[in-house]
């Protein structure tokens, strides 16, 4: 969104220097050959470090969501019916389908299936089979 959505800038040029932006203007309509819209981006410029025709890599923040539950691509299998994750429920494996939203990194979003305190299965789990017994190794996560 014009005025809005946030934009980390970084040009080969500079390596070691980011340079934060917004959207400024939103093109009206895609491409059709190449599926693009034009996006302004205005970036303070103190000193002038940024020149034209200099190369760039923008990284914008398209939505962000907090306290939402995430679990790392690991975890996730996945079959005909779609995602799944096995949680730990009285030291037994149990089948979990998932609906899955943003993804960062390696860790996905979780919109549906997984309940606060849940304990996923993040290695190993494509022996599990439903109801097999567990022997649970905690792992710190970084």
């Amino acid at each position: 969104r014009a005025g809005q959505t946030p934009a980390t800038v970084a040009v080969d040029a500079l390596p070691d220097e980011t340079f934060l932006g917004v959207v400024h203007l939103v093109g009206q309509a895609a491409d059709p050959a190449t599926r693009t819209i034009e996006v302004e981006i205005r970036i303070p410029n103190p000193g002038h470090k940024l020149k034209g025709g200099m190369f760039a890599r923008v990284n914008l923040v398209l939505d962000r969501k907090a306290d939402v539950p995430v679990i790392p691509d690991t975890a996730i299998l996945r079959d005909e019916q779609g995602p799944y994750v096995y949680v730990i429920n009285d030291s037994k494996a149990h089948r979990r389908p998932v609906n899955l939203g943003l993804a960062e990194g390696v860790l996905h979003e979780v919109t549906e299936g997984l309940e606060p305190g849940d304990r996923v299965v993040v290695r190993g789990q494509r022996q599990l089979r439903e109801g097999e017994a567990l022997e649970t190794v905690e792992e710190n996560q970084p």
